[in-house]
């Protein structure tokens, strides 16, 4: 502007301030709060019409245009990555409002987050229904590319780029997307560490759960739980008054049901409650214990084996006492992936310590037979008879239907839901040794849809579920305290190295000669002479009777 006279260059600055959207929106909040933060990772829930696309378009576009209030300009030409939806999204949402018109409140309203003269080029990408704006570049050197989220070939796309900002549009598209993303974004990241750019290697990710995502819910979990550089934010409906009256939310509750209206309207339902399996009947305080509880030798142990190839090993450990003869205690949980079957007896062994057990629940599919191969569970109960375990009420496999299982833990978990003061019959123990807070973990993501009785596509997510399982195996066993089941006192020391414990004695063995005989008696009386021959012959050989 030096050949420009300076008043006349003043009169097209403020015309152009005039005009322009970045100069006049107003954020509420807690979406001002989002943008002074320089967190790297954040999370915008909110509820329909509160103002959380607006705030990734204002966002979006003074990156573009290096004019972000708090991050400051990068030190060379910045990429960034708009991930929408819908091919409708890119093209009426976001593509018209950064390059036409953005629709904020008012005169403003009609004039376009970027403004044309800043822009060198606009590309349209394709889709089978139409077109959109697939990448904007600026001239000042900076771009961003807008991608469908449930495109797999928009990856295509990007492989391989240096990206330095994300901005994702709400929980649609493909579940995979997020282990993507950060690999995108580490070496911009990377490069700011080092020092040789001001800023990049962020993500913002807004949306309202009308929707359930598992990446959305991971990515939730993250803010939530103050992962470092992870950060939520949620603007109430209350402070997006200037964009829709409360007055209009209300008007709109009669044409809408209740759910619906719930998670739209006024923010009290997410998407992902509706899927929630054990959300109702789940509370931390009643089903996480004050403290850990340690076997004792009255107990009875049960246990739950869930054996993974494609998936984590997942076993859960439970004790029943006299005082509770209901309830299932679980002491301890083990979650691991590529390990045998001698890690998980090892795993077992490390808590019986030669106790009894008095019932084992497994997956049925681990007693599938091969053609050139023994079944895992054969193996199993081989290694576990090796170090003289066998459960007092035999093995027992899972029953497969998971709308009966997932109704017997929900009863347990709360035996009469109009009545909190009674106990429920699943507690965890508390500690982090005991690894159950997985278990409480996975209890609570644990996702699925009743309307299709759990069955079916998204009847049950297969994720997140290798101790939750268990869990429905051990309920649905229906286990029971019995004094005849006690477990007993530890045969072999805590610290003893459980690769050379000492050599147990077959179980056939504790048995007395009377007993024996009292079996021969039986079997001669059902005139069932084959096993007469083989039980005889074992007593010879053992040494019980002589020749």
């Amino acid at each position: 502007m030096s050949d420009i006279d300076p008043e006349k260059a003043k009169k097209i600055l403020e015309m152009r301030q005039a005009t322009d959207p970045l100069c006049h929106y107003v954020m509420p909040p807690t979406l001002k709060q989002a943008s002074e933060s320089k967190i790297r990772f954040k999370c915008i829930k909110a509820k329909n019409q509160v103002g959380k696309t607006a705030f990734e378009q204002f966002t979006a576009s003074s990156m573009l245009r290096n004019r972000h209030p708090t991050y400051p300009k990068l030190n060379r030409p910045s990429t960034g990555l708009i991930i929408v939806p819908s091919r409708q999204q890119a093209a009426e949402v976001w593509g018209r409002r950064l390059l036409k018109a953005c629709t904020l409140k008012g005169e403003i309203g009609r004039h376009p987050w970027i403004p044309k003269r800043e822009i060198k080029q606009v590309s349209n990408a394709y889709s089978p229904v139409g077109s959109y704006p697939g990448r904007i570049e600026m001239r000042n050197g900076n771009s961003a590319m807008i991608v469908l989220s449930g495109d797999q070939n928009s990856w295509k796309r990007i492989e391989g780029m240096v990206i330095d900002w994300i901005v994702r549009d709400e929980v649609a598209g493909d579940e995979n997307m997020a282990d993507e993303l950060n690999p995108r974004i580490l070496t911009s990241y990377s490069r700011f560490l080092d020092g040789d750019q001001a800023w990049g290697g962020w993500m913002l990710w807004a949306a309202t759960e009308t929707k359930y995502n598992s990446e959305w819910e991971e990515f939730k979990k993250r803010c939530f739980s103050g992962a470092p550089d992870h950060a939520i934010y949620e603007p109430t409906v209350q402070e997006a008054a200037a964009y829709v009256s409360m007055a209009a939310r209300e008007a709109m509750k009669t044409s809408m049901s209740a759910q619906s209206y719930a998670i739209r309207g006024d923010g009290d339902l997410d998407a992902g409650d509706l899927v929630q399996i054990y959300g109702k009947q789940w509370d931390d305080k009643r089903h996480i214990a004050k403290q850990d509880r340690v076997i004792q030798e009255n107990d009875n142990i049960w246990i739950g084996w869930d054996p993974g190839v494609e998936h984590p090993t997942g076993i859960v450990i439970a004790i029943i006492d006299a005082l509770r003869p209901a309830c299932l205690q679980f002491v301890k949980c083990f979650l691991h992936s590529r390990e045998t079957v001698d890690y998980d007896v090892e795993c077992i062994h490390s808590i019986l310590l030669g106790r009894k057990l008095a019932g084992f629940v497994y997956d049925y599919r681990a007693n599938e037979k091969h053609k050139h191969a023994r079944s895992l569970f054969s193996e199993f109960v081989d290694k576990m008879e090796a170090k003289g375990y066998l459960p007092m009420t035999g093995y027992t496999k899972s029953d497969k239907r998971h709308a009966i299982g997932i109704n017997s833990v929900r009863e347990m978990l709360d035996p009469n839901p109009f009545d909190k003061s009674i106990e429920p019959n699943i507690i965890i123990n508390p500690s982090q040794e005991s690894g159950c807070l997985m278990l409480r973990d996975q209890m609570i993501s644990y996702r699925g849809r009743e309307a299709t009785n759990f069955t079916g596509a998204g009847g049950v997510v297969k994720k997140n579920d290798d101790l939750v399982d268990p869990v429905r195996y051990l309920t649905r066993a229906r286990p029971y305290y019995s004094a005849s089941f006690r477990c007993g006192k530890p045969a072999f020391a805590i610290d003893q190295p459980l690769e050379r414990p000492p050599e147990p004695v077959p179980m056939r063995q504790e048995t007395s000669l009377e007993m024996h005989r009292r079996r021969l008696g039986e079997m001669m009386s059902n005139r069932n002479l084959r096993s007469v021959g083989k039980e005889f012959s074992w007593m010879r050989m053992s040494g019980l009777v002589k020749n």
